[in-house]
């Protein structure tokens, strides 16, 4: 299956990417407004930690699923 990207923009001028015919496996939010309380600017430290806490048998089974 051959994915196309586009983009759209919401009305808070957030920039989302979509790909005709992808199914997410993994998903993070990376605005400010969702590390910023717990990690102020660190970002890579959230995302780290988002890592360490993904559920690799789930993704993998949705791979399986959809690939």
């Amino acid at each position: 299956m051959q994915s196309t990207a586009s983009s759209t923009t919401s009305s808070a001028t957030n920039t989302r990417w979509a790909f005709s015919g992808a199914i997410p496996l993994i998903v993070i939010d990376t605005y400010e407004h969702a590390y910023y309380i717990d990690y102020q600017n660190r970002k890579a430290e959230y995302v780290e930690k988002f890592i360490d806490h993904i559920d690799w048998a789930e993704a993998n089974r949705r791979f399986a699923v959809h690939a």
